[in-house]
């Protein structure tokens, strides 16, 4: 039997044809892979705000329990006032890397009688914290700065500091994009105990409502 000769109209794609494919793809991800990142980097700045601002509800509701205060301290280095550098969570806000003595100077709360982060004392097995979770993959991707030094929190969190603590996070590539930088949020932690969130503005520096 003769083998039937193949059809010269068989569907095929020419060269020119391949060209346009890739060249759409191509534009196609040199727009989208940016908006893809931006959009992670987004949510990582919302996940992480909306995790401390948790974190900080948590801690006044057991302030409240325990009849504590709270005496929050960070590094100058990262205080907006004085300075333009932004830290880790780990350099502010996360403890379980540090040994006691250095989580004491970072958050310590007592009551009338002791200290419950003090070394040997029975309540280390529940210290107290400033996140539920630690070590988060959005906790990886922002960057943190404060308002103060140091913080009182009393029971039930209110401070009889007048001036409130405000928390500042943003992206660590929020300036990926010169033509539009990511937002940096805030976090208000007012005298009275009231938490928000917000909007940094930066030219009033002052924490708006989102």
């Amino acid at each position: 039997m003769q083998k039937k000769a193949q059809s010269k109209d068989a569907p095929g794609f020419t060269l020119l044809e391949l060209i346009v494919v890739i060249s759409i793809i191509s534009l196609t991800l040199t727009w989208a892979l940016p908006q893809f990142r931006r959009r992670i980097e987004k949510s990582s700045i919302q996940a992480f705000t909306q995790a401390l601002v948790s974190g900080f509800y948590s801690l006044r509701a057991r302030q409240g329990t325990d009849g504590s205060g709270c005496d929050l301290k960070f590094s100058s280095n990262y205080n907006f006032n004085t300075s333009n550098t932004f830290g880790s969570a780990k350099d502010l806000f996360e403890l379980n890397h540090l040994n006691a003595k250095e989580r004491d100077e970072r958050l310590k709360c007592c009551d009338s009688a002791q200290c419950w982060n003090k070394p040997g004392n029975l309540t280390w097995a529940k210290p107290y914290r400033f996140l539920n979770l630690e070590g988060l993959p959005s906790s990886k991707r922002v960057e943190i700065q404060v308002s103060s030094d140091r913080y009182e929190l009393s029971p039930p969190g209110t401070s009889a500091i007048a001036e409130p603590l405000v928390i500042l996070v943003r992206s660590q590539n929020w300036n990926q994009d010169p033509s539009r930088p990511l937002p940096t949020l805030c976090i208000e932690i007012s005298s009275n105990g009231v938490i928000r969130k917000g909007k940094w503005n930066i030219h009033k520096k002052h924490c708006t409502d989102t």
